[in-house]
């Protein structure tokens, strides 16, 4: 059952991910490249990636995965137990009087930090700008997603320039070779710049051209650096934030990013990752980078929708960029690694935070079916780094152990302050679920043995805070169901999500014979489990304690069924998608159907 829900929900998720392309099985076609980076398609190796563009000259914003603005505000968090007295006394359990943790927050920084862009790439084929420009060549894009490559074809009566991109994973490089079929001798004119960025000084920024290569170091305002470094062929000169080369005729370019959370010196790092990748050559890296992405597909990734050739490229290609954008600890938050560079004019640049109702967990899911649980490693190796912090704070919020996983938090493991979400504690059972269904999947037992640890810390914050009635049936912390602000004991998500923990922790328990004492807390738990809410309507409802007519955000209804399966209630499942149709699914006002209120 599992297999059978898992695949068909998230193929109908990624039918409708990205507009259809027209192409080969294996590859999705632009005919005219998208102008912005917001239209650009992508390329990646789940350390860093680059959407690939063609405002007029071929572009390229690179972005990496431990790049990122770690400032976050701070507040005086209420005490749990004054927070429940609160809530006792508050019309409807409303958590609304904890928008007054707002005037305690501190910190000149967004309260949601922004997304932070390493680098922007730019290549024309022509000298002249303004009048002596050429008209803008039409520039068409070929993504492989099989081989993990992209090549740009620049047409127009007098050039046909070609670029071949790639970002392979081994080398955490990025690969560009320039061609032009019309002419042996084309010259490329190649920049790379830092992005426009408010928050960082031009104080803190510097070049460095020596020995065929360009590179620059930018400090971050909160302590970090990252450098960028790029092969140099031809002459070089800097201007302000952008550095400038040329290549004439068939060659290669290599790009890298490092970062101070990887390497003592980033911009050493990134100038040797560059001259090691240039000893190898253009030829052998595609080489390594085609294997890596036959192995991936041989080995898994191989479902088809031959009847629907639109639903078979668009489940491909967002496969293609999940694998993309994964691999690497610390795994992509909200944005994934598709964004661009933040200044006045370019919006769409979101939090960097890790959204802990479903955001982070749900790309995960589509790996496990198609055999790829390994992906499951770097997932739980971004909290196993920060897991020290966050027992701290655990300890500090609610006075319990092991690890709650606040609705919003950034890379590091700090909690953003976020007034009446900060109580949608549903975190921990659903990051919990995708440990979980990484071993039912795999029933591999080194991975179990890996995630195991992680997985007790998720499941001992609800058992150290739960209560149980007189009847012995347990019932879990008060929380917010997500996006409704008000809250109930045993919240849905919280129940459905969690049993698969208990379940999966038992068993890790008697196979690696260890824990019988949370052991057999954790089977007396799920012989006293509670059952998921129900609306009077027959469907699942948020909590308990949540009214029938309360507003409520329906696709965490469905939870039960799909992602945690802990509930298959065909029944129950039907009616909840018959009311969240009728109530809560926002309907385009472009058709003539309904378009309620949410």
């Amino acid at each position: 059952m599992m297999k059978k829900t898992a695949l068909s929900l998230v193929a109908a998720c990624a039918a409708l991910a990205i507009q259809a392309y027209a192409g080969t099985s294996s590859q999705f076609v632009r005919e005219k490249a998208g102008p912005i980076w917001q239209d650009g398609l992508f390329i990646g190796d789940g350390s860093m990636a680059a959407l690939a563009y063609a405002p007029a000259h071929l572009e390229w914003t690179l972005n990496k995965n431990d790049l990122y603005d770690a400032r976050v505000k701070t507040c005086e968090y209420m005490p749990h137990g004054k927070v429940m007295e609160k809530v006792a006394a508050s019309k409807g359990r409303s958590v609304s009087f904890l928008t007054s943790e707002y005037a305690t927050m501190h910190g000149d920084v967004d309260r949601l930090s922004s997304s932070m862009s390493a680098a922007i790439l730019r290549i024309r084929f022509w000298g002249g700008v303004g009048w002596s420009a050429p008209s803008v060549p039409v520039t068409r894009q070929e993504l492989d997603w099989e081989k993990g490559e992209l090549v740009e074809r620049m047409t127009s009566p007098f050039m046909r320039p070609e670029a071949l991109s790639l970002v392979e994973r081994s080398r955490d490089v990025m690969a560009v070779r320039l061609s032009d079929a019309l002419s042996k001798s084309r010259k490329a004119v190649v920049e790379i710049a830092r992005p426009e960025d408010p928050r960082l000084s031009d104080a803190d920024f510097a070049w460095k051209t020596n020995n065929g290569l360009i590179s620059f170091s930018q400090k971050l305002p909160f302590g970090d650096s990252y450098a960028v470094a790029m092969s140099a062929p031809g002459a070089i000169s800097t201007i302000g934030r952008t550095g400038r080369t040329s290549l004439e005729g068939e060659g290669a370019l290599f790009i890298a990013v490092r970062t101070s959370r990887e390497a003592a010196d980033p911009e050493s790092a990134a100038r040797e990752a560059v001259k090691a990748a240039e000893k190898d050559g253009f030829d052998k890296v595609r080489a390594d980078n085609a294997a890596w992405w036959g192995d991936f597909w041989r080995r898994g990734a191989r479902a088809r929708f031959t009847s629907v050739p639109t639903v078979d490229r668009q489940w491909h290609y967002s496969l293609y960029s999940l694998a993309s954008q994964f691999g690497k600890a610390p795994m992509p938050p909200l944005n994934g690694l598709s964004y661009g560079p933040i200044d006045g004019g370019t919006p769409g640049v979101g939090s960097n935070c890790y959204v802990h109702d479903q955001n982070v967990q749900i790309p995960m899911m589509p790996f496990f079916p198609l055999n790829h649980c390994e992906f499951v490693r770097a997932f739980a190796e971004t909290y196993e780094k920060v897991a020290p912090l966050m027992r701290r704070q655990t300890r500090e919020r609610f006075g319990a152990g092991g690890i709650y996983l606040p609705l919003n938090m950034n890379q590091d493991g700090v909690e953003h302050p976020i007034a009446h979400y900060r109580y949608t504690l549903c975190g921990g059972a659903y990051s919990g679920l995708v440990l979980a269904q990484a071993w039912r999947y795999s029933r591999d037992r080194e991975l179990l043995k890996s995630v195991y640890p992680l997985l007790k810390e998720f499941i001992k914050f609800y058992t150290d805070t739960m209560t149980r009635d007189d009847k012995g049936v347990c019932h879990f912390i008060w929380s917010v169901p997500p996006e409704i602000f008000t809250g109930t004991k045993d919240e849905l998500a919280v129940v459905a999500c969690l049993k698969p923990c208990l379940e999966t922790a038992v068993e890790a328990a008697e196979i690696f014979k260890c824990d019988a004492e949370e052991a057999a807390l954790w089977r007396d738990v799920l012989a006293h489990y509670p059952k998921c809410a129900r609306h009077s309507d027959g469907g699942w409802w948020g909590g308990p304690e949540i009214p029938d007519d309360h507003y409520m955000y329906g696709g965490h209804l469905f939870y039960p069924f799909f992602p945690a399966e802990s509930d298959l209630d065909r029944e129950a499942a039907a009616k909840t998608l018959a009311y969240t149709w009728k109530y809560a699914v926002e309907i385009s006002h472009a058709t003539r159907e309904p378009h309620p209120a949410h």
